[in-house]
């Protein structure tokens, strides 16, 4: 058995995706109309609400007396997965990429990739202090088991 420590995804270390972030970041200075959808950084993940109401202003959507106001849809697309929930998707018509830069002395050597569906799959790593990439050859096609 072979235990794995995560290693948690912020916005410091996920530096670029291709997956777009339609929805806009809450704020409590804009007054949202029935059906908007926005996100909120809840535990390092985008959380996506949609608008209950019109004339929605100032209310903060994860509190408990916003149920009236917001409705909790999970992550957003580029967040959920990340957002280690079993089932949970990121999904795109095309390719996918993303960079992740790991924080100060943190490293990985493991990479957990559930639900994986495409038709071929690319791991570079690059190591700084080595001066060397290395590339993961991919099985095609992946589907998840």
């Amino acid at each position: 058995m072979k235990i794995v420590r995560p290693v948690t995804i912020t916005d410091a270390v996920l530096t670029s995706s291709s997956v777009t972030e339609p929805e806009t970041l809450w704020s409590g200075a804009t007054t949202y109309g029935l059906s908007a959808a926005v996100y909120r950084v809840i535990d390092n993940v985008h959380q996506r609400f949609v608008s209950l109401q019109a004339g929605n202003l100032n209310k903060i959507p994860e509190a408990l007396t916003s149920s009236t106001w917001w409705q909790a849809t999970g992550a957003t697309n580029r967040w959920a997965c990340f957002d280690e929930t079993v089932g949970s998707l990121t999904t795109r018509a095309s390719s996918i990429a993303m960079t992740l830069a790991l924080p100060g002395t943190e490293r990985a050597d493991t990479l957990y990739l559930a639900g994986l569906a495409a038709a071929t799959c690319r791991v570079q790593v690059s190591d700084p202090w080595l001066a060397r990439c290395l590339i993961a050859p991919s099985a095609s096609p992946i589907r998840a088991g």
